[in-house]
């Protein structure tokens, strides 16, 4: 025996199948949809879901005040931490004659020094600020010389030592960073000088706002460089 559907019930069969179909397919273009906000939100984000302050430098972390010194330019002028002062400025401790990480702490700082003098915005504002832990043999002479196998331009960067153990406390004291002498590393079992390759960042109200290290990591470099521009633009 067969059984065949009226003209009505089978028309409402077809209606409600037509009505499921056209649900999934909202339902596939919803989640299509959602999807594509999410990727283009992931990839703009940063400059929608940033918190106040972002990009102005003030969400930047305060890691204390920078430590004052008194110590000597590579031309043998005073110069001390109120002359900086108004100035954002970049430090790192290194010496001359230092083989290990300071000819690639100076590279990344001519990188620096070369986008500081590329940037009108930059100019007058930012200053670089190497220090000798070697004072005994790293001489204002000796500094201007090493500044100038650099191509270092004085007036963005500076070059200091000072009076044996100054600069060395400053960075042990000051910056909460590693250095001293080794007894016997040098080479002919001279005492060998140790020293951190990172770098501090400090606010032009003089406050250390971060620590990196380029010399290991290119993303420490790029956050250095981001993070030097978002205090630039903060006025």
């Amino acid at each position: 025996m067969s059984f065949e559907l009226s003209p009505d019930l089978h028309g409402a069969r077809v209606r409600r199948a037509g009505s499921a179909a056209g649900l999934v397919i909202i339902l596939i273009i919803g989640v299509i949809a959602a999807a594509v906000a999410a990727f283009l939100v992931s990839r703009r984000g940063a400059r929608f879901l940033r918190p106040v302050g972002t990009g102005s430098g003030e969400d930047l972390p305060i890691l204390g005040q920078a430590p004052p010194f008194e110590l000597i330019d590579q031309d043998g002028k005073p110069f001390s931490s109120r002359s900086l002062a108004g100035k954002i400025w970049i430090a790192n401790f290194m010496f001359t004659r230092c083989a290990n990480t300071c000819p690639v702490q100076a590279k990344k700082l001519a990188g620096l020094e070369a986008i500081v003098k590329s940037a009108p915005d930059l100019a007058g504002e930012i200053r670089l600020v190497s220090l000798s832990v070697d004072a005994e043999r790293d001489l204002p002479a000796d500094l201007k010389a090493y500044a100038r196998g650099l191509g270092a331009d004085p007036a963005l960067w500076v070059f200091l030592t000072g009076p044996p153990g100054d600069v060395a406390r400053l960075s042990t004291e000051g910056f909460q960073l590693a250095a001293g002498v080794l007894p016997g590393a040098g080479e002919g079992g001279a005492p060998g000088i140790t020293h951190s390759d990172r770098f501090l960042l400090v606010d032009r109200e003089g406050r250390l706002r971060g620590r990196y290290r380029p010399t290991v990591d290119e993303a420490d470099g790029a956050l250095l460089e981001r993070d030097l521009r978002r205090l630039a633009e903060a006025r």
